[in-house]
């Protein structure tokens, strides 16, 4: 006997105050968070790329939708079916003390797992590294889909390449989502456009392969390479067959090595030194350099709102060039 699940539509009865303080409550717990981490991460990412060191490497990544490649001229056959070939497109803005680095990896696979994602990083991070010898932290910043970036495979992978590359701190940050266009995404839309350019010329690009070499000839500021399948086949076999999924992975935003760093429960700040506990926990791994000191105990303003001894704040502000 077969099972079947069947999605049937019922009717709710309710007064309109009943919709409206249920629509309230579900807007409080759900969008309110979500508005908080957008903001949170916006703010602490940006302290983080204007304040760069030569030992830091920011990357944020994404990949572009596919990119069909082109014939000058076709017949209308061309058209139809799977004539025209697609070519993934893996962009990247690496943030460092010497400047702003463009980079944008090519491959004829259609492959966007975890195993690809490290084939690409694997040709760009030693040529950042090359750029910045004296980087030895990584930060990369990417949106979460689990079937990329949010796996158990990355983060496998997020605890090895690196550090074999010579890196010796790492972080992966994922972005809340609806987070809206970033970096990556303009880079992507310069190669393209620039592939067809080069089509309209009358330039044929028929194939992955054809796209990067043609590409190459062409004057740009973004750094171009190229992964066989073979490459990410390679990143295949890398891959232990009993890794464990971890529980609450679309709850993480951040995935960092924690040796040597503190777990904190964090406070929500609201005006000038005044704080408060949010609803949900908000807990965050710190490393020692991000750690200014330790306060007392925070002051009651409100039954609600604490404040840290005037004095300390001031401390404080000092060091994070705040106004008090």
């Amino acid at each position: 006997m077969i099972k079947v699940h069947h999605t049937t539509k019922e009717k709710v009865y309710g007064t309109l105050k009943t919709l409206l303080d249920d629509f309230s409550d579900q807007l409080k717990k759900k969008m309110g968070k979500h508005i908080h981490n957008i903001k949170h991460q916006y703010l602490s990412l940006r302290a983080l790329k204007e304040k760069i060191d030569e030992d830091s490497i920011v990357l944020q990544i994404d990949f572009a939708e596919n990119y069909m490649c082109k014939f000058s001229n076709e017949i209308q056959a061309v058209h139809f079916g799977d004539s025209h070939q697609q070519v993934s497109l893996h962009t990247g803005v690496a943030h460092t003390k010497n400047g702003v680095v463009s980079v944008c990896t090519i491959s004829s696979s259609m492959r966007h797992d975890p195993s690809a994602i490290w084939a690409h990083l694997k040709k760009v991070l030693p040529y950042l590294k090359q750029q910045n010898t004296a980087a030895t932290t990584l930060h990369v910043i990417s949106d979460g889909p689990t079937t990329q970036y949010r796996s158990k495979k990355n983060f496998f992978f997020l605890s090895k390449v690196p550090y074999e590359l010579g890196f010796k701190k790492v972080t992966w940050n994922f972005l809340e989502s609806g987070h809206g266009k970033g970096p990556a995404d303009g880079i992507g839309a310069a190669v393209k456009h620039q592939a067809d350019s080069l089509v309209a010329k009358g330039i044929d690009l028929p194939t992955g392969k054809v796209l990067y070499e043609q590409l190459l000839n062409q004057p740009s500021t973004v750094k171009l390479m190229y992964i066989t399948e073979g490459e990410i086949e390679e990143m295949d076999s890398l891959l232990p067959d009993d890794l464990l999924t971890i529980k609450g992975t679309m709850q993480i935003h951040q995935d960092v090595d924690p040796e040597g760093c503190a777990l904190v429960r964090t406070m929500s700040h609201i005006g000038k030194n005044k704080f408060f506990w949010p609803m949900r926990d908000d807990v965050i791994w710190y490393r020692p350099e991000d750690v200014i000191r330790l306060v007392p105990e925070p002051q009651p303003v409100t039954k609600r709102h604490v404040m840290v001894e005037p004095t300390v704040w001031k401390e404080i502000c000092s060091v994070l060039d705040h106004e008090t």
